[in-house]
């Protein structure tokens, strides 16, 4: 980002500005648009079960400080492609489709939403009870549960190498000879899936926000 706009300064030192935990992603000259922003932390206190943040002259405090917001990473992969291949053999045609990123980072909202933030009355993840603090001297990822952290820190965004397999078909041509009897000059079955699978660094929920599936479908192409 090599130069903002008056108006969009403004707007930018109003979110700074903001003690939430709303996964936003502010914009600052000389950083890239795809940074993401989060106060460090050192780790849980084993003692408190509190959770530790680190500021920008190195002091350590328990206490949110928006202003200790720097870049904790970005959503920018180094390596992002695609990968298609096909191959046809008596008749049958088949095509896959992939899809692979490495390099960047990414927030995990499951991280905040489901284990530190978490609301016991609803479903929760199952690291709540393996990996919060709950005595004095355990050594634990996420604070106890006497403690909410709504706050953007840098324990919520990991780093991601993703491969995805998005799409698998298989079509089969009939033989000509026989097309042609029928009285047709072409006729095929094609039978595709998508999102056949999602392999990722990064553990968390997919489709809350939507909906997530394995999608087969089917079609008969002919044509005369």
């Amino acid at each position: 980002m090599l130069k903002l706009s008056e108006a969009v300064k403004e707007q930018m030192n109003e979110l700074r500005s903001q003690q939430s935990s709303g996964m936003y992603y502010v914009y600052e000259e000389g950083n890239s648009v795809d940074a993401i922003y989060a106060v460090p932390t050192v780790g849980v206190d084993p003692s408190t079960g509190q959770l530790v943040y680190l500021y920008k002259d190195g002091t350590q405090s328990y206490k949110y400080d928006v202003s200790q917001r720097v870049v904790c990473g970005d959503r920018m992969p180094k390596l992002d492609g695609r990968l298609n291949t096909s191959f046809s053999w008596r008749g049958f045609s088949v095509y896959a489709g992939f899809t692979i990123r490495t390099g960047g980072q990414q927030y995990n909202q499951t991280y905040a939403n489901k284990i530190e933030n978490v609301n016991l009355a609803f479903n929760v993840d199952r690291r709540v009870s393996s990996e919060r603090w709950m005595n004095p001297g355990d050594e634990a990822i996420f604070s106890g549960l006497d403690y909410k952290n709504y706050y953007m820190t840098d324990r919520y965004i990991q780093d991601e190498s993703t491969f995805e397999c998005n799409n698998i078909s298989v079509t089969y041509d009939f033989r000509q000879k026989w097309v042609q009897q029928a009285g047709f000059s072409r006729l095929a079955l094609t039978a595709s899936i998508g999102n056949v699978f999602h392999w990722s660094t990064i553990k968390q929920e997919r489709g809350t926000s939507y909906p997530f599936a394995i999608q087969p479908s089917f079609g008969i192409s002919c044509s005369f």
